[in-house]
């Protein structure tokens, strides 16, 4: 957590590189912190190649038996702007029959963003409209 501190105060004082380091730094050495998560994705810190790189080595780093459906989650976040539409078909999929998180926030956030960037427009819009239903105060995903 404090690795995540460190980058997000790199990014208050506008030093991209040293703030990118130190948040996957922080993902490095715990897979599963949130914040760090949250940092890199919401602030579009990193490039589509950066992306599946940090998806794949986080994967590899959890442990336990929260394994599956926690990669299986970052995955959804961080490959919003990978450039192959059937990879997020069974990416989704899979959250939504195996592990049963298809009315999740953070997932329907994903699906929202993942809509948005393929310019599906509409699609974007009815998920981001059941985001706010649910929650109106998560400003996350506005429709």
């Amino acid at each position: 957590a404090a690795c995540a501190c460190v980058g997000a105060a790199y990014e208050a004082l506008e030093n991209r590189p040293r703030s990118v380091a130190w948040l996957v730094r922080a993902l490095r050495l715990d897979a599963g912190c949130a914040e760090a998560l949250d940092f890199v994705v919401d602030r579009r810190l990193l490039s589509a190649d950066e992306e599946a790189w940090l998806r794949d080595e986080t994967a590899a780093a959890l442990e336990g038996s929260d394994r599956a459906w926690v990669a299986a989650v970052y995955g959804a976040r961080l490959g919003c702007r990978d450039a192959d539409p059937a990879g997020d078909a069974a990416r989704f999929e899979a959250l939504e029959r195996v592990h049963g998180l298809g009315d999740n926030q953070e997932v329907l956030r994903a699906r929202a963003e993942r809509c948005y960037t393929a310019h599906d427009y509409r699609g974007a819009y009815e998920v981001a409209r059941r985001v706010r239903e649910r929650d109106p105060y998560d400003f996350g995903c506005a429709p």
